[in-house]
């Protein structure tokens, strides 16, 4: 071969074939760019196995490639065309020179011929799953990646897409976007919080020696949740849409972290722009979610049935559609579509996603005995999977609303203590222990030192949540503090919570029904009447998981508050909307509902002054 008319004979066939309609070449920097992310130096020579992998991580279908022979004074120049996928040979062309000067017109034959043959050929060729742009030295650690991701995006198993990724790094330990996405898909899946907080670390860890974009997703994946501060969140937000405005990774997660601030119109604007680019869930969920937050209901439908079109049947956008169902009152709606994702989903990620929300409207509706047998029908499978942290979360989560969602609290502790005995906390991640979920329930059980101690035991180990405070540690405060009838100091914690920034799935518009209650205890009636209205009026769509336990007791309350004050329209509204809510509950509710029937009747039977 002849090496030193390689490079001429390279640029002749880039000109040539770049004027071609049917093919894209890729440029010097994009080539760049992808050796880059392999890991190699920029100038790795591009021999069949390199340029392969390259076509690879860039979805390309085919690559080519060539030699030039000498034979005698004169030339053999070959070339072929390759496919990415399995390395077969799709077309093989040669042309002869007699000498240098006649290198030139070979070429323009080679190449005429190539552009003859190159649509036909790539036409024969499968359309393969692309590959993300992201920077790993291992090509099967990028494939398990972009297996994840897609997993991830289309509303596939999430606890297939997390092992996906844990296959990833252990392939490439410093693949730093396969740590940084497992962080986020451990939540999803319910796997321990100890795995997606180190992942987020490791991430983090390794941001020096990331390109710019990476490194600004790796900062404000850490500074979400693993070192909470979303003032340094959005900024590496917006350090990355800098570099390129059109990540649908950073325009999704700064519409999320708006959603977390209540910027809705700013959330809003994040996530058209996401959905531009992304034809997820992501982008179209935190849309809907925005649009609903400003109370643009049918727009938000819009959107999520534009989702459905797109992914028909993708499980969390109709988890999404539950939602919104319910966040208008809509309980039977909201039912039968946690109904449709039980039936058509058997991953047990959507299975106990789908059994909560039923849970949830079962307590809101005051249900318990259903509830009771859909929490424990959820417990013995967490039971079978060996899943202590889910069966702590169904225990005391069942044993909680039993005390603060029934008129009469019905304290039943045994199934939480003998979890307690049989898997010690000090047996669990420190990250997974359930201390401030604990803290509330023994403060609702009365057990205020027991709550203290378990308030104090997360101060201890779980520091992330609590330097500063998140909303959710402040709330479980409130609880315990007002439990201790430290009302003042309770109001504090509560307002707080209404305050911070949202966490999670958490609904922190819903601490305006706690607050509305202490200041209801501090003889404030009209401010205690302006919050309850607040936490009524929202119209976030995860209201429901926030408001189950108390949204009955407030309203059966507000409509007592606005019969003390004279205004019987009022007082009749808020009963009305309490005896529907409560119409079909369990017996034991029964006598709270007859009780404001029986005001109903007689603020009706009143004359009007």
């Amino acid at each position: 071969a002849d090496a030193s008319l390689g490079p001429s004979v390279t640029d002749a066939f880039r000109v040539d074939l770049s004027q071609s309609p049917v093919i894209r070449l890729l440029d010097a920097s994009a080539v760049r760019e992808a050796l880059t992310r392999m890991g190699k130096s920029l100038d790795t020579p591009l021999d069949d196995a390199t340029a392969r992998e390259l076509a690879q991580r860039e979805n390309a279908k085919a690559f080519i490639t060539g030699e030039i022979g000498s034979v005698g004074s004169g030339f053999v120049l070959s070339t072929r065309i390759v496919a990415t996928n399995d390395g077969h040979e799709l077309v093989a062309l040669r042309e002869t020179a007699s000498d240098e000067t006649e290198v030139i017109p070979a070429i323009d034959r080679l190449s005429k011929r190539l552009r003859e043959r190159v649509g036909e050929s790539l036409k024969s060729l499968n359309n393969t799953d692309p590959l993300e742009q992201v920077s790993t030295s291992s090509l099967e650690a990028l494939k398990k990646y972009s297996q994840a991701v897609r997993l991830d995006d289309s509303g596939g198993d999430p606890v297939l897409a997390a092992q996906l990724l844990q296959e990833a790094v252990a392939i490439d330990s410093n693949f730093a976007m396969a740590w940084r996405k497992l962080s986020v898909a451990a939540f999803r899946a319910g796997i321990s919080w100890r795995v997606a907080f180190e992942a987020g670390q490791k991430a983090y860890d390794l941001r020096g020696r990331l390109a710019p974009l990476e490194r600004q997703l790796a900062i404000s994946t850490y500074f979400s949740f693993v070192e909470p501060d979303i003032d340094k969140e959005i900024a590496a937000h917006k350090a990355a849409l800098e570099i390129d405005p059109d990540d649908r990774t950073t325009l999704n997660n700064l519409a999320l972290a708006y959603r977390d601030l209540g910027r809705w119109e700013d959330a809003e604007a994040m996530a058209r722009r996401a959905a531009v680019v992304d034809k997820s869930w992501f982008s179209y969920g935190h849309l809907a979610f925005a649009l609903a937050a400003q109370g643009r209901f049918a727009e938000a439908d819009s959107a999520l049935q534009e989702l459905d079109r797109i992914t028909p049947g993708q499980p969390r956008g109709l988890m999404m559609q539950a939602e919104q169902h319910s966040s208008q009152g809509d309980y039977a709606g909201a039912d039968s579509i946690y109904r449709t994702v039980l039936k058509a989903r058997s991953e047990p990620a959507y299975q106990r996603q789908a059994i909560v929300g039923r849970v949830v409207l079962d307590v809101t509706q005051g249900q318990m005995a259903d509830a009771s047998a859909l929490s424990a029908d959820l417990y013995e499978s967490a039971k079978r999977q060996g899943d202590v942290r889910l069966m702590y979360g169904i225990a005391i989560g069942h044993a909680n609303s039993n005390l603060v969602a029934r008129p009469r609290p019905r304290s039943d502790l045994s199934t939480v203590e003998a979890l307690l005995a049989q898997y010690p906390l000090d047996s669990m991640a420190p990250d997974d222990r359930p201390y401030v979920a604990l803290a509330r329930l023994y403060a609702a059980a009365g057990q205020t030192e027991q709550a203290r101690r378990y308030l104090t035991q997360s101060q201890r180990q779980q520091g992330r949540w609590w330097n500063p405070p998140n909303g959710i540690v402040r709330y479980s405060e409130g609880v315990v503090l007002e439990a201790e009838g430290k009302l003042e100091e309770a109001l504090a914690a509560y307002q707080d919570w209404v305050r911070l920034p949202t966490q999670g799935q958490d609904c922190r518009q819903c601490g305006d029904f706690y607050v509305g209650r202490v200041l209801d205890r501090l003889n404030q009636p009209d401010s205690a009447l302006a919050a309850y209205n607040r936490a009524m009026s929202t119209t976030v769509p995860n209201r429901n998981a926030g408001e189950a336990t108390v949204l009955g007791p407030t309203l059966r309350r507000m409509g007592e508050l606005y019969e003390a004050m004279g205004d019987r329209e009022q007082a009749k509204a808020y009963y009305s909307r309490f005896v529907e809510l409560w119409r079909d509950a369990d017996s034991d509710f029964q006598p709270e509902v007859q009780e404001a029937k029986a005001r109903l009747a007689k603020l009706a039977a009143e004359p009007k002054s």
